[in-house]
């Protein structure tokens, strides 16, 4: 059985309280837009999913919580994807349950681009915020994800999507 993993990078955050700590940051009005036609987008696919991981940063959670509910989806958080370094995002990838096949993560960049390009056989300069990325692996268990490239098989944006609107 293949596994297959949507990665996907929070919405826009807002940075108009600076007193705020970073994990509770919010969307602004423009990732509060982006989720809502990112989420319709979501539910419009055919995608099993079997569940969704999302960071506990407020501004992966808002995203997240949308996502999960437009595509009536299980919605689990971690703060072990509240990092900035793939390799840590990876290390939980590997060690996700065998019953999972389809999975996607809510995340931060860097870590996000940086598991798309070592991960697909695509590479990204930079994944925009509330994009997303699915890959589709032959690996039979998740610990194999890492070792082999992956086949990226949907890529999609706010920005692409409002550039294919009639």
């Amino acid at each position: 059985m293949s596994k297959t993993l949507t990665l996907i990078r929070h919405a826009k955050s807002s940075w108009k309280f600076p007193d705020l700590d970073d994990h509770d940051r919010p969307l602004n009005k423009r990732g509060n837009r982006d989720k809502r036609l990112m989420a319709n987008y979501l539910a419009q696919q055919s995608w099993p999913i079997d569940i969704i991981f999302s960071s506990t940063a407020e501004r992966a959670l808002s995203y997240a919580k949308i996502l999960s509910e437009q595509g009536v989806l299980e919605l689990s958080t971690t703060s072990s994807l509240y990092t900035f370094r793939h390799r840590e995002v990876l290390a939980f990838i590997i060690q996700l349950d065998e019953s999972l096949c389809d999975v996607a993560l809510v995340g931060h960049n860097p870590a996000m681009t940086a598991l798309v390009n070592d991960l697909g056989n695509q590479v990204l300069d930079n994944l925009p915020t509330s994009a997303l990325v699915r890959i589709e692996f032959s690996a039979s268990n998740w610990a194999e994800i890492g070792l082999q490239k992956g086949r990226v098989v949907e890529s999609q944006s706010p920005k692409k999507l409002a550039l294919q609107a009639p």
